[in-house]
C-alpha cells in the first residue's frame, strides 16, 4: 500500500468521516471488494477506485489489499471514479459542482459534460442552465472556503466547517448568491460562515433582506444629500432700454433755398 498515490482529482471530499464501521469490517473480514488502480511511469500506482477501502484497510493495520491494476488515460479513470462516486447515497451537489467545474475548466462543451454525468449514471441529463448553475456553485463555494480558511487557519475546526458546508450547499445557495449585488455578496458569504447549516430559503430571504436594506440606504443617503446642497439662485438679465435715435443734422448746400429762407438781407 506504501506504492500508491491519492488520484489526480479526487471527487469525494470526506473520505475519512464515518469510518468506524468499515474499518471494523475489515479488521474481521479483510477487503472483499478490490480497490483499482493505474500504473505510473515512476513505477508507483495511482488510485482510481476505493479510496474509504484504502483508508479503512490502512487505519485496520494492513499492509496489502487487494487491487486490479488497469491502463488508463486521464479522461477514462475520470469517468470510472465519476460512475463510483455517483453511486453514493451521500453524494453532495458541491461534489457535483466541483467535477463540472473540473471539466469546464478543461475545456468541455457544457453538452458533452451533461452526456458525461448521464452516462456514469446520473439521475437525469442535466439542461446547459442546469449545468451552468452547478458551475456557479462550484465559484462561489470557492469564494466561501477562500474567506473560511481566513477566518479559520487549517485544523480540525476547519475541518468540520469545510464538511459541513460542503453538505448544506446546493444549486439554491448559488442563483441567489449570483444575482446578489456586489455590495452583499461578501455579506451573504460571512452569514454562511457564521451559520454554515443555512437553508437556501433563509439564504434567500436573507439575501431580499440585505438588498432592500441598501436601498433604503442609499435612498436616505440620497435625501440628505438632496437638504446639504444648496438650491441654485437664478440670475435674470436687466432689460436694457433701447437708445433713442437722435436725427441727423439736415445739411444746406451754398445756394440751396429752404422754406422761410431768403438769401441776402432781411425783408424790412
Amino acid at each position: 500500500m506504501e506504492l500508491l498515490d491519492p488520484p489526480k482529482f479526487r471527487f469525494r471530499l470526506e473520505p475519512e468521516e464515518e469510518l468506524e464501521d468499515l474499518v471494523e469490517s475489515v479488521k474481521a473480514l479483510g477487503v472483499k471488494e478490490p480497490i483499482l488502480v493505474r500504473p505510473k511511469p515512476d513505477g508507483r500506482y495511482e488510485l482510481i477506485a476505493g479510496e474509504r477501502r484504502l483508508l479503512a484497510a490502512r487505519k485496520a493495520g494492513l499492509k496489502e489489499i487487494p487491487a486490479i491494476v488497469e491502463t488508463l488515460t486521464d479522461e477514462e479513470a475520470e469517468a470510472v471514479a465519476l460512475t463510483e462516486n455517483l453511486q453514493r447515497k451521500d453524494v453532495t451537489p458541491y461534489e457535483i459542482a466541483r467535477y463540472i467545474h473540473h471539466k469546464h475548466q478543461q475545456g468541455k462543451a457544457l453538452e458533452e459534460i451533461a452526456e458525461h454525468l448521464a452516462k456514469a449514471g446520473f439521475r437525469k441529463k442535466l439542461t446547459k442552465g442546469a449545468i451552468g448553475n452547478y458551475i456557479a456553485l462550484a465559484r462561489m463555494a470557492e469564494e466561501l472556503f477562500n474567506r473560511l480558511n481566513k477566518v479559520l487557519p487549517e485544523g480540525e475546526k476547519s475541518n468540520i466547517m469545510f464538511n459541513r458546508l460542503n453538505k448544506n450547499l446546493g444549486v439554491l445557495h448559488a442563483v441567489v448568491y449570483s444575482k446578489a449585488s456586489d455590495e452583499v455578496k461578501p455579506r451573504l458569504l460571512e452569514a454562511l460562515v457564521e451559520n454554515p447549516e443555512m437553508g437556501a430559503r433563509e439564504f434567500e430571504r436573507l439575501a431580499q433582506k440585505l438588498e432592500e436594506e441598501l436601498k433604503a440606504e442609499a435612498e436616505v443617503k440620497a435625501e440628505a444629500e438632496a437638504v446639504e446642497k444648496p438650491a441654485p439662485v437664478e440670475t435674470v438679465a436687466e432689460e436694457e432700454a433701447p437708445a433713442e435715435t437722435v436725427p441727423a443734422a439736415e445739411k444746406v448746400q451754398p445756394g440751396e433755398l429752404k422754406a422761410g429762407v431768403v438769401e441776402g438781407k432781411p425783408e424790412a
